[in-house]
């Protein structure tokens, strides 16, 4: 064996050697100590690392010390010629001069270099043994050195730079391929230690290990990198191994002697144990969900009863022939047990398990079988045996490991069946064979080509193909694979697979739940469920109402209960649980269902601070426009004067006196708080002023909760305090709205022309096929409801939501309410707030440029106040207002539009 021996500093030694990736074999602290040592010398083991500190004591400053000799013998050398890689590292403070030295053949030859190293230097050399001898000695000497203690650093191994890694592993089994294995391993270099890719290498294999290397037997494979294919010979013992050299031509590594075992190889068909039928008896086998078995379940033999039952498959076997049978499983504890195995119909004495102590293993039987079906099985005998799968090795290049899995029941929808290939050149490649795969649903007859199926794919090199199928239907395919092996190709059949196919259940999404409403405007619903199949055609759809309102039945709700998606319509408020079930083709039956909460619509009690009224004081509070309230309009506290006034507000809650929370939608210019009193029928809230949060301009609520209110008019009022508060509106978020309706226009409090011709209003019907009646009160008071027609004048509605009126008096307030009916909601009347509104004279109200007498019209009437007034120092009238009036000369404006028209003189 050709080696390094290296002898270099602690530290930079142990960097060389411990990345390595070949070989290294580093001589440990007791064989250093067996070197010779100069009397002048000491060495110290250095804790955790194989190497030692030497240290010399040279007091009589003597002109030459031979301080360390380490002798090599035959089992340290084996090879002729070795190369020694020094390093010394001078550990003084002074320097030192070293000479290395290596004596062969009893001191015949050396090599000595003398050299000094300044102190904490280091220096590289090497130094060659140049015959092989029985005395290979390395000493190391210091000359001329003065009176002193000297100090430096050794430590040596065997470095091995020959090949490594054999594959296969040394003591290993080769299954053989009849057109040649292939043997690898790994190369190593002086100049490229891990890739050894330079080195040119020949594999040395015979079936005589006995001195590899030299003997005749020996079969000699040159000019390989790191891999040669060889012919093998089932059931022979190779030894083998590999000579690299450098690209020097003299430096050789010889790689150690590696062997292994040829043997058949025999590529396995699996069978998953709970793919198999059972047979019970008064007890049965279990299938049992297994997260550590290959696919997930396992069969346990039960031990409970007399007649325990068994479990069967089907194999299809290409010969007759004894086949190795090997059974994957398991048994709780270590005491063996016994189960009995059937082969076609008979069952043999008990087969004996091992006890695993819960682990899965092996246990291999050989089995006799015979050409075409053979049933397969376990007799339950003991019972107690977990069985996970059944493997049967096969003596040919036959595809394996189905997908689907032998027995498996699968879906239809865009499959594919898929193998595992083999190869007779290289198991790790499979480009060279082609597969023909063959399908069919009929009962296989081994007596017809193929069991009798037709190709539906021929000589491909994929492991994989797309089919269609067809549900319901038991599937038997084969995959007969062909190897081209000179002159002619060789064709392996094809193990008979088998799998059902079922029909996929639809797949049904719909919302979970779903919150509608409000039944008063209540829409036409599609709930818009998602159904997917690929299975067979033929989908049929059925709602059901599975909970409700009490009365109320699917006929209610959905005209068409047998569409996909129907046309819902709900009356009642409540939930609603609908259930889909979707029926395919093949009677699988998927439902899904969804949770409908319907919800009556109303808005909460919102009283508008502009609709109530104001009280004033010295001063009082002032209605404003604020386009970020809810109506446009607030009401601001004054903070002038002395008594501020106060603000009125009604709240009619007929019925409902209770308890209830009440807020404040407001808002405060700045961030310091501001109070104002507030009281509900009289007593004050929070004890005295209601003290509301600096909003810097923002709106915001205050919520005080515990309000009494009592049945009927509530009077809800504001007395003016700190003042600077900007009140929009209040809210009682428990209190339903009155149905009624809403949005009037006029808008509340708002100036119009007094010839006014309509008024409108909005309502919430019940429904679409809602017919709204609608009744309108007028006056100039406000009404009283004890009074007939609330003492006001009675209109009838033109359509649900608008009115006709006429005759309006000029500078007049106003009041009017609607009251109207809904024919789905028989039986009652819907009244308004009140609203009021204020009459201007028309000519004011659509004003008109050059109208001075505001009398609709610009003519000499208006020309004679601008003559009268022209100039004046007060209210005088200037050009622009000459050219204005000559602008819009005899135009008038109608007074019910507004519309300018010309007018006569």
């Amino acid at each position: 064996m050709i080696q390094r021996i290296k002898i270099i500093s602690l530290v930079l030694v142990a960097a060389a050697l411990s990345g390595s990736a070949f070989g290294a074999i580093v001589l440990s602290d007791a064989q250093w100590m067996s070197a010779t040592i100069s009397p002048q010398a000491s060495v110290t083991d250095i804790p955790g690392d194989p190497g030692l500190l030497v240290v010399v004591d040279n007091s009589s400053a003597s002109g030459e010390i031979n301080v360390f000799m380490r002798d090599f013998g035959g089992a340290d050398l084996s090879a002729s010629g070795s190369t020694f890689e020094v390093e010394l590292e001078n550990l003084n403070t002074v320097p030192v001069t070293f000479n290395p030295v290596v004596q062969n053949n009893a001191w015949s030859n050396w090599d000595q270099d003398w050299f000094t190293l300044a102190a904490g230097e280091s220096r590289k050399y090497t130094v060659n043994v140049r015959t092989p001898t029985n005395v290979n000695r390395i000493y190391i000497q210091i000359r001329g050195a003065p009176a002193g203690t000297y100090t430096f650093k050794i430590k040596g191994g065997i470095v091995d730079f020959s090949a490594s890694d054999p594959d296969p592993k040394d003591g290993g089994k080769v299954g053989v391929i009849s057109t040649g294995n292939r043997l690898y391993w790994t190369n190593h270099s002086i100049a490229d230690p891990v890739a050894g890719s330079n080195l040119v290498t020949e594999l040395f294999i015979s079936t005589d290990a006995n001195d590899l290397y030299n003997n005749p037997k020996t079969t000699r494979i040159p000019g390989l990198t790191n891999f040669g294919d060889v012919q093998l010979v089932v059931g022979k013992n190779y030894a083998w191994g590999v000579k690299a050299t450098e690209p020097d031509g003299v430096t050789v590594y010889t790689s150690p002697v590696w062997k292994f075992d040829a043997v058949q190889r025999v590529p396995r068909t699996r069978y998953e144990a709970e793919y198999s039928t059972i047979i019970p008896g008064d007890t049965a086998p279990q299938v049992r969900n297994v997260g550590i078995a290959s696919g997930g379940k396992i069969i346990w033999t039960n031990w409970g009863g007399v007649d325990r039952g068994s479990f069967v498959f089907d194999v299809m076997m290409p010969a007759d022939g004894t086949y190795h049978l090997t059974i994957h499983y398991a048994i709780d504890g270590t005491t063996d047990r016994g189960d009995k195995i059937q082969i076609n119909g008979v069952a043999g004495g008990d087969t004996m398990f091992p006890g695993t102590s819960g682990a899965y293993s092996d246990l291999v039987v050989p089995v006799t079988l015979k050409k075409g079906v053979n049933t397969l099985g376990i007799v339950t005998s003991w019972g107690g045996i977990s069985y996970d799968y059944f493997e049967l090795n096969l003596d040919d290049m036959t595809a394996t490991n189905p997908s689907p899995k032998v027995g498996e029941v699968i879906l239809v929808g865009n499959n594919t069946l898929s193998w595992t290939r083999h190869s007779v050149f290289d198991p790790k490649y499979t480009s060279d064979t082609k597969c023909t795969v063959y399908l069919g649903t009929t009962e296989p007859n081994p007596a017809l080509p193929h069991y009798g199926y037709s190709a539906i794919a021929t000589d491909i090199s994929a492991s994989s193909i797309p089919v269609t199928l067809d549900w319901g239907n038991n599937y038997y395919w084969v995959v007969d694979s062909t190897v081209p092996v000179d002159p002619n190709s060789v064709t392996f059949p094809g193990y008979l697979w088998r799998f059902t196919t079922v029909d996929p259940k639809p797949v049904v999404t719909i919302d979970a739940t779903k919150i509608i409403g409000p039944v008063r405007r209540m829409v036409p619903v599609w709930l818009k469920p998602t159904v997917t199949d690929q299975g067979k055609p033929g989908l049929s759809y059925q709602w059901e109402l599975t909970g409700g309102p009490e009365g109320v039945a699917i006929g209610d709700i959905c005209a068409d209960p047998a569409a996909q998606n129907p046309q819902f319509t709900f009356t009642k408020v409540g939930l609603f649980t609908l259930a889909l079930s979707v029926t395919d083709g093949s009677e699988n039956v998927t439902t899904a269902s969804i949770d409908i909460l319907v919800v009556e619509y109303y808005r909460a009690l919102r009283l508008e601070c502009e609709d109530g009224t104001i009280v004033p004081g010295d001063t009082a509070p002032q209605l404003r426009t604020d386009e970020n309230a809810s109506g446009n309009q607030v009401v601001w506290s004054n903070w002038s004067g002395t008594d501020r006034g106060s603000l009125v507000i009604d709240a009619n809650v007929p019925n409902l006196a209770g308890t209830y929370d009440m807020v404040f939608h407001y808002r405060v210019d700045g961030s310091g708080a501001r109070g104002d009193k507030w009281q509900v029928n009289g007593t004050q809230l929070s004890g005295g002023d209601t003290m509301f949060a600096g909003t810097n301009g923002a709106y915001e609520d205050l919520l005080i909760k515990n309000v009494t209110l009592i049945d009927g008019t509530n009077q809800i009022k504001m007395l003016t305090s700190w003042g600077g508060m900007w009140y929009d509106y209040i809210e009682f978020p428990a209190i339903k709205a009155p149905l009624a309706a809403y949005n009037p226009i006029p808008e509340m409090v708002s100036t119009v022309p007094s010839t006014l011709s309509q008024l409108s209003w909005s309502v919430d019907p019940n429904s679409a096929e809602s017919v709204i009646t609608s009744t309108v009160y007028i006056g100039t008071a406000a009404p009283d409801f004890k009074l007939p027609d609330y003492g006001m004048t009675k209109i009838a509605g033109d359509t649900g939501t608008s009115a006709i009126v006429s005759d309006l008096l000029m500078d007049t307030t106003y009041y009017w309410l609607v009251e109207y009916t809904d024919s789905e909601l028989p039986g009652q009347v819907f009244r308004s707030a009140t609203w009021r509104f204020m009459t201007i004279d028309p000519c004011v109200f659509f004003a008109l440029v050059g109208d001075l007498d505001h009398n609709c019209r610009v003519n000499f009437d208006d020309l004679m106040i601008l003559a009268g007034a022209w100039m004046a120092a007060e209210n005088g009238y200037l050009l622009e207002d000459l050219a204005d009036l000559a602008a819009h000369w005899m135009t008038c404006i109608d007074p019910e539009t507004g519309l300018p028209t010309g007018c006569a003189l």
